[in-house]
């Protein structure tokens, strides 16, 4: 017989707590304190709770990026798809590690599986990254090589953390992410 899981639970609400406190230290730009945080939250989380990890992960994985940490980046991503293959988000954040390290055609797959993931009223967006990222690779493939640098300065200033709190896992509007 299978326990039904409580509000009151205290592991549910410390994992709360320490997500709450994660996206509140990324906000205020303390990185590390936010990783801690949520690391925390991910060691509580239990097998069956594949979604709530796989967020927690893929948030990681924006805040890595935000230090320019790209390979971290890119393993919490994968950490954050192997929780919940179906998280779109988590093929994103993916994708835009994956430009940033340089990978340009691995993103590129990253961010088709993250467009034919994502909800239909997220499409613009998921097909804006994935245009952007074709862009990039068709032009380093091509003779304009000398151009992709700044391309990817330009990228890599686009995908900056916003604010966490306004993530669109989170269900807020996508047009403000």
């Amino acid at each position: 017989k299978r326990e039904k899981k409580s509000k009151n639970d205290p592991r549910l609400k410390a994992i709360e707590a320490f997500d709450a406190s994660g996206t509140k230290f990324a906000e205020s730009g303390n990185f590390p304190a936010a990783l801690s945080k949520w690391n925390q939250a991910i060691q509580l989380c239990a097998e069956d709770e594949k979604r709530k990890r796989a967020v927690l992960y893929e948030q990681c994985s924006q805040v890595l990026l935000e230090m320019d940490r790209t390979f971290q980046a890119i393993l919490a991503a994968e950490n954050s798809l192997k929780s919940d293959s179906t998280f779109y988000h988590a093929y994103s954040s993916l994708g835009r590690a994956q430009l940033n390290h340089g990978e340009y055609v691995l993103a590129v797959k990253a961010f088709e599986m993250a467009f034919n993931l994502c909800e239909a009223n997220e499409k613009a967006a998921c097909k804006l990254e994935l245009e952007e990222a074709r862009s990039i690779l068709a032009r380093m493939q091509g003779k304009n090589k000398g151009k992709i640098q700044n391309d990817v300065e330009i990228w890599r200033a686009r995908v900056r953390l916003k604010e966490i709190s306004s993530h669109p896992s989170r269900g807020v509007d996508e047009k403000k992410f």
